[in-house]
């Protein structure tokens, strides 16, 4: 009786999936840089990853990059109230300054929050300008510090022949948006080109909005005007040896004016009749990347280089009454942080028998940070208290 060699080679692919060519499975993996700053099969990282590319970002139409967490389990956004919105992202319920951001290799901003009156938030960019996504939930603190007590998210931003089909030079498109829940409009104009060994990207995008259309019942609602610009910029530069060097510079630039109805009347502002604040978020950064090709004895190398300031202003008017008296009050915060570093790092794989190495190098400056926070308390124009702290 001859042999059924179709159930044969069905049940040697499964019990056997190691011996499916080598060259076959590299070409299905995906790689990720977030679990160990270098480029690694997804498999291989000791930890739960998440990547999100140009066209799922695309079809989730994000209004702002903290809303990257309504389909993704165990992330979710920190949203503080109407006038802050949303400041970050905590992973499995840890958040703050405790996840790491990094878009382009730079450290995002720190999170300073005083009570009610002050917030700065970590996701100072437009969800435009993004070409990929990496979460990581879990801690790795060893390879990014104190910061990465929850996970990681590590942002790329997209390149000139991303967008540059192969058989042109140029891209030029243009985007409009309009969102009902919140009355918001976006636009965006966008300018690529790729030819043989260089790319460039400029990109300006727009959006305006008011709060958000909910509330419970028998409550004021809180109002809310908002506008929001970035400019991108990024050249890259392919050499004959297959380094590349890449440059960016982008601006971002928000300013809220909110004037908060709901909390009126409520716990600590029991005895507040007007609460109103106009705050103006900005971030400035620019950086340069150079990395080598694979030798003979290294197969990855990268020198990075980089500078950003971001500066915060909150000011705050509120009215009350003090035992009938009525009582007038501005408090105004304003906090500045400066960071610039290096970072060099080398990869090196090699094998003793059966056995395959991965052996990783690098060493940075310290990311330089100027800190400056000083907070204003005025009483009924009169007094006038001010700390300042670097």
């Amino acid at each position: 009786m001859k042999p059924n060699t179709h159930i044969s080679g069905v049940c040697l692919a499964l019990c056997f999936p190691f011996l499916v060519n080598a060259g076959q499975l590299a070409s299905i993996e995906e790689v990720v840089v977030v679990g160990s700053k270098i480029e690694r099969p997804m498999w291989s990282v000791a930890g739960m990853v998440e990547i999100l590319d140009r066209e799922e970002l695309d079809k989730q139409q994000l209004q702002s990059f903290a809303e990257i967490s309504r389909y993704l389990p165990a992330l979710e956004s920190d949203f503080s109230s109407t006038r802050f919105g949303s400041t970050g992202l905590s992973i499995r319920g840890i958040g703050g300054n405790r996840v790491a951001f990094e878009f382009d290799g730079v450290p995002l901003p720190q999170q300073i929050d005083v009570g009610s009156f002050a917030d700065n938030s970590r996701l100072a960019l437009d969800p435009s300008i993004i070409q990929r996504t990496e979460i990581l939930r879990g801690p790795a603190s060893v390879l990014y510090g104190s910061d990465a007590i929850a996970g990681v998210v590590v942002i790329s931003s997209l390149d000139g022949k991303n967008l540059v089909e192969d058989d042109k030079q140029y891209y030029l498109g243009a985007n409009v948006g309009y969102f009902t829940n919140s009355n918001s409009r976006l636009g965006g104009l966008t300018w690529a080109w790729a030819g043989k060994n260089d790319s460039a990207l400029v990109t300006f995008s727009r959006r305006d909005g008011q709060e958000s259309d909910n509330r419970a019942r028998n409550v004021a609602q809180d109002r809310l005007n908002y506008g929001q610009w970035q400019f991108f910029s990024k050249w890259t530069h392919e050499f004959k040896n297959g380094a590349v060097l890449r440059s960016s510079f982008d601006y971002f630039e928000r300013d809220v004016d909110s004037d908060l109805r709901a909390q009126l009347g409520f716990e600590r502002f029991a005895s507040t009749t007007r609460l109103q604040g106009d705050d103006r978020q900005t971030r400035k950064r620019l950086s340069s990347a150079f990395t080598l090709p694979p030798l003979a004895w290294l197969d990855d190398a990268k020198l990075a280089l980089y500078w950003q300031e971001n500066n915060t202003r909150q000011l705050t008017e509120q009215s009350r009454s003090s035992r009938g008296v009525p009582v007038f009050l501005e408090r105004d915060f304003f906090f500045t942080e400066q960071n610039y570093g290096a970072e060099f790092k080398v990869r090196r794989d090699f094998e003793t028998g059966w056995l395959s190495h991965i052996s990783v190098a690098g060493m940075g400056s310290p990311a330089t940070t100027r800190i400056t926070r000083c907070f204003t308390d005025k009483l009924e124009q009169q007094h006038t208290e001010q700390y300042c702290s670097w």
